[in-house]
């Protein structure tokens, strides 16, 4: 199976009508692709997006699990602190170039410091589980420290309003757990719906 995979995430190098000559240019050599980017905007084929920037949630879950499992970790640096580091690896003479050992300045990124930055930008609590940062804010604060965590550096693998219970009730009853989980998933089966809470403490 041969995909045509077009990568698109860097905005800087696309070029007008690049997906036309690539299928232009694989077609003269007589290279013909089973599924893929067919045109500009046009994808055929059952195992889609073809086109990277259309997967960044896939890509998104897979690297949030690899940070739950210790296996990656989250980095802040901004694109200017970036370019910082491989300046003075120029200057250095650095026998190799890129994001790793003395160059990470995320890689050993402490709870202590994340924690006094959220709570410096308003956050209420900080909890952390391994690499993983759970900062949650009162809904009215939300947006400005967001905002102010972004404007030092922090990235997030997710930034949402949600509805957090203060009390949980837990059932007992196996017909009430049978039909409060129908509901639930009635629900979150429903289009019309976008988000579903409860404080139903589920074992």
């Amino acid at each position: 199976m041969f995909f045509l995979r077009i990568e698109d995430t860097d905005q800087k190098r696309q070029i007008e009508n690049g997906v036309t000559e690539i299928i232009s240019a694989l077609d003269e050599f007589q290279i013909r692709f089973d599924e893929g980017a067919v045109g500009e905007t046009e994808d055929s084929g059952r195992y889609g997006p073809y086109r990277q920037s259309r997967r960044r949630e896939l890509y998104q879950a897979f690297a949030k699990h690899l940070v739950e499992i210790g296996r990656a970790y989250p980095c802040f640096c901004t694109a200017g602190e970036l370019e910082a580091v491989r300046q003075r690896q120029e200057e250095a003479d650095a026998p190799q170039k890129g994001y790793y050992g003395q160059w990470a300045p995320c890689r050993d990124l402490d709870e202590e410091t994340v924690m006094m930055d959220a709570l410096d930008c308003g956050a209420a609590d900080v909890e952390a589980d391994g690499d993983v940062f759970e900062i949650t804010t009162e809904p009215d604060d939300f947006n400005a420290v967001t905002a102010a965590l972004e404007a030092k550096g922090y990235a997030f693998a997710e930034a949402a309003i949600e509805m957090v219970p203060q009390n949980y009730i837990k059932l007992t009853d196996e017909e009430e757990i049978k039909n409060m989980s129908k509901m639930i998933d009635l629900l979150e089966d429903n289009d019309d719906v976008q988000n579903v809470w409860h404080n139903w403490e589920q074992d």
